[in-house]
């Protein structure tokens, strides 16, 4: 996401969604990470499950790569000692989640 961004620029930019996927290739619901290009996305860009992209459907939440970085940077002071994969993990979700309200509420 972040070299996709220094690339293209705001124009273009590239948001960051977690959530739940379910469709052709994951008959259950399932904790999942992808891209997007909004804040209010109807297309997900996701190459994990391309062969059957049209059965799919994604719930997230998007997130771009400067709210994604504060919501790091303050629900891990220490995280370049600490391998964040994703925000919605069991073992993170609890920092996370005011940092994510606050984003969330900000854009209301």
């Amino acid at each position: 996401m972040c070299a996709h961004n220094a690339v293209f620029g705001r124009k273009h930019e590239t948001y960051y969604v977690e959530g739940i996927v379910r469709g052709f290739m994951c008959e259950h619901p399932m904790l999942h990470a992808w891209n997007t290009t909004s804040d209010r996305p109807q297309r997900a860009l996701d190459w994990t499950f391309y062969p059957g992209a049209h059965w799919v459907r994604y719930y997230g939440v998007s997130i771009s790569e400067s709210e994604y970085s504060s919501i790091i940077a303050a629900s891990f002071p220490n995280h370049k000692e600490r391998n964040v994969t994703t925000l919605f993990t069991t073992r993170d979700f609890e920092c996370v989640r005011p940092h994510l309200e606050k984003v969330l509420a900000d854009r209301l």
